[in-house]
């Protein structure tokens, strides 16, 4: 059996009917294993639990960890740790397109994990701008650039898939068959075919194969898939598989994501930004966001997971938002699912995951209908919300035009985009009944605001422990150099009082290494560990403090491109093209003197020595310095001998 080991490769002790075991979760099941070398168990989710909470099974240090699932073949994960290491540090510096800059960063990685055939410089810049050309992170310099989604449809039709199946087959009870799904994904395709403005009026339906295929995908494994079945087997393999997406009560399985929302974005001094990211998290039993947050500047990252976990595990705050409805949609979720990228799987968010006791569940990668509750939304939130945005471009191929376009296009700011997306998840799609929650019989229809009031009084949400201790948790960690001045990352210095005390008194001095934890979605403060001490602190910015307090990595350089462009307006002059010189002119339309043919070798060498005796004469002439402005060097004045010598010839 492929076993996805706990924790890099150690099972996780226990004991089962009180003998020590292993426990180790694989694809679908969990497998424990007996340290008296009997045959082992095969537990699937069910009997896991009715295992753990009869008292079968025990852990032995009290808890019950989050299990990770990694979906991803174990060959793509070791490429993504193995990159990751380089790329992380390439981007922690200044100059990436330096060849000296990238041959120290593979020779400080290199010694680090022990790489005895490290990438070239140019094989790592390559991977690089794959990954920052990449929506996925680095999963995007390690797949190949252009591979399409096996959906293989424009993405209305899928945003149609998803909402179909939503609607009328993952519903906790009532749902239709397939047949029956597809029939009322035509009658929705034809409807919005009668609209020019609407999206698919311009797409081609899929056909019934092809949404069984999707539908197939959807629920089952691929190892289900690759096997062979009768049309009844596949039948009550796919009536097993539904179970997984239909809960009992809120925060049963919470699904996350990030998207790119292609729309140019402004900060308030009307400097370009780029397009949003926006991250979010849904309650799969009520629909309901959980929380969301928007992050400007290419790639996901570590940071801005963080942020949307920190936001949705305790009370939202929507002060200054000028909503007309509250969120009350929060708490902490039995079973987290995410996708495969590096920004939901870096080591920070499993860490946190871990000590929140969240089962953690990786899909496959580039499968999104692996979460099909977040893909819908993000769907939903394009037609319903974006498309009605000036500036919006829709999805695009053409990288580069699609920047030039969203940048040419901008005219909204980024808090005033963050404030219109509250509002409509606030006021507009909790407030709208959802088909997905309709009750079998009952002639009203429930809302994402209304399911979750329900299931909250029946199960009300728990908030963690060390909600109070989120600030401190951030999302990036690296080695730094811990000068007498303080930090330095990205022309920041930051350094505190009670950090120089600190390093004083214990004798310490300077230089010291420290490990920096670091929030690119806000530069005010560092996390600084010293290491021989044990010690964590929390550490200002030296300067600016208040005005890189909330400020993100994005938005700070987008400021510094703008100082940099005021400078140099200050010292432009007039400028000319050099084609409307008037000397241009006059000496570009001369009548051109014949060229020496290119074969008449004689003719070419004679030229050439007749240019070197030209030269040879030069060098050997002596420069002649008329009297009068020869220095007379007998007036009293101390000249060099040397500048004597220079006054009389060369």
């Amino acid at each position: 059996m492929n076993k996805f080991l706990f924790e890099q490769s150690s099972g996780k002790p226990c004991l089962y009917l009180g003998e020590p075991a292993k426990l180790f979760y694989t694809g679908d099941q969990f497998f424990l294993t007996m340290d008296d070398s009997s045959a082992g168990k095969v537990f699937t989710q069910k009997i896991f639990d009715e295992a753990f909470e009869n008292g079968y099974l025990v852990f032995t240090d009290g808890n019950r960890d989050a299990f990770v699932q990694p979906s991803v073949s174990e060959s793509i994960m070791i490429q993504a740790d193995y990159w990751g290491n380089y790329i992380s540090e390439l981007e922690m510096e200044e100059k990436r397109g330096s060849i000296s800059t990238r041959r120290r960063v593979i020779d400080k990685v290199s010694a680090k994990i022990r790489d005895l055939n490290p990438p070239s410089p140019s094989t790592l810049y390559v991977r690089y701008k794959r990954y920052k050309e990449s929506s996925i992170g680095i999963l995007g310099a390690i797949t190949p650039k252009n591979r399409k989604s096996l959906l293989r449809a424009s993405a209305p039709v899928e945003t149609l898939f998803y909402e179909i199946m939503d609607d009328f087959y993952l519903k906790p009870k009532g749902a239709l068959t397939l047949n029956a799904c597809y029939g009322e994904m035509l009658k929705r395709y034809k409807k919005c075919q009668l609209d020019p403005d609407d999206p698919l009026s311009s797409v081609k339906c899929v056909s019934k194969a092809q949404f069984y295929t999707w539908a197939n995908t959807m629920l089952l494994t691929p190892d289900q898939l690759a096997k062979k079945m009768s049309q009844s087997e596949r039948n009550r393999v796919r009536r097993k598989a539904i179970k997984n997406f239909k809960f009992d009560h809120i925060l049963e399985r919470t699904e996350v994501d990030a998207a790119q929302f292609n729309i140019g974005l402004l900060d308030n001094d009307g400097n370009y930004l780029g397009a949003p990211i926006v991250y979010a998290a849904i309650d799969c039993y009520s629909r309901a966001i959980l929380g969301f947050y928007v992050q400007v500047g290419k790639g996901e990252n570590a940071s801005g997971v963080l942020k949307l976990l920190q936001q949705f595990l305790a009370p939202n705050n929507l002060d200054g938002m000028s909503c007309l409805n509250t969120m009350p949609m929060y708490g902490l979720p039995s079973m987290l699912v995410s996708d495969a990228g590096p920004a939901f799987n870096a080591h920070q968010v499993k860490a946190f995951m871990k000590h929140l006791k969240v089962a953690h569940i990786v899909t496959e990668v580039r499968q999104p209908w692996k979460k099909p509750f977040i893909e819908r939304f993000f769907g939903t939130c394009r037609t319903q919300f974006l498309f009605s945005l000036l500036g919006y471009v829709g999805k695009r191929t053409d990288q580069k035009e699609q920047d030039l376009t969203m940048q040419q296009s901008a005219v909204m700011t980024l808090e005033e985009f963050t404030t219109l997306l509250t509002q409509y998840i606030v006021d507009d799609y909790h407030q709208r009944p959802h088909s997905g929650l309709n009750k079998p019989g009952s002639k009203a229809s429930r809302t994402p605001y209304s399911a979750w009031l329900e299931g909250a009084k029946m199960a009300p949400p728990v908030v963690p422990a060390i909600a109070d201790q989120f600030r401190l948790i951030r999302g990036e960690v690296t080695t730094r150099k811990l000068q007498r001045e303080g930090v330095r990352i990205n022309n920041i210095w930051y350094q505190s009082n009670e950090l120089d005390k600190l390093v004083l008194d214990s004798g310490l001095g300077y230089p010291q290494e420290v490990l920096v934890q670091r929030d690119t979605e806000d530069l005010g403060s560092i996390t600084v560990v010293l290491p021989k001490l044990g010690a964590r602190l929390n550490v200002p910015a030296k300067s600016d403090y208040d005005e890189l307090n909330g400020v993100s990595l994005g938005e700070y350089r987008a400021r510094e491109v703008a100082q940099w462009v005021d400078q140099d307006n200050q010292s432009f002059g007039t400028h000319r093209f050099i084609q409307d010189s008037e000397v241009y002119t006059a000496s570009q339309g001369r009548k051109r003197k014949r060229k020496p043919s290119g074969n008449n070798t004689k003719l070419n060498l004679d030229s050439i020595d007749s240019q070197a005796a030209h030269i040879q004469a030069f060098v050997d002439a002596v420069e002649h310095t008329p009297a009068s402005l020869t220095p007379d060097v007998s007036d009293g004045l101390d000249f060099d001998d040397d500048l004597i010598d220079g006054f009389g010839h060369v």
